[in-house]
Order: C-alpha cells, then structure tokens, then sequence
C-alpha cells in the first residue's frame, strides 16, 4: 500500500485493518462491487493530496518500520 502511494498511485484494497488508518486518503472496498466501481473512480479522480500520501508513505519507510521493530525489542528487553 505505501509503496503505491510512495510511486503517486491511487490505492483501492479491501476492508484491512491497516489500510483503514489511511481511509481519507484511499479506497476502501467492502465487496467485490463497490472494488470495481473503486477502480474506475481511482483511474479517473485522485483521492487525496499527493503531497499528504508522499508525506504518509515517507513515514512508513522499511527503514522506519525497522527502527519501531528494534525499538520494540529493546523495550522488551530491558534495553536502552
């Protein structure tokens, strides 16, 4: 999901727990009609501020979501 919005893309994706914290920003379908009917709007309409999903996509980097994974390890352990 954030790799489409990082490439400027629109993002239509089914009822995903994580894809509902962007629910102003994207798509979200809850059957298989209303995904079609997403699809074709999407091609045609952009559903938010590019500049915000770039800045959403920017702070979900694979690089970012390491440093909470490690960061969640250390304060699991005990750790600084």
């Amino acid at each position: 999901m954030y790799e489409y919005i990082a490439a400027g893309k629109n993002v239509v994706t089914t009822n995903l727990p994580e894809a509902r914290r962007l629910k102003d920003y994207i798509y979200i379908a809850q059957n298989k009609e209303e995904f079609i009917k997403f699809c074709k709007e999407a091609i045609k309409n952009p559903k938010a501020n590019m500049e915000l999903l770039l800045k959403v996509a920017e702070e979900n980097t694979w690089e970012k979501r390491v440093q909470q994974i490690v960061a969640a390890i250390y304060r699991i352990l005990g750790g600084n």
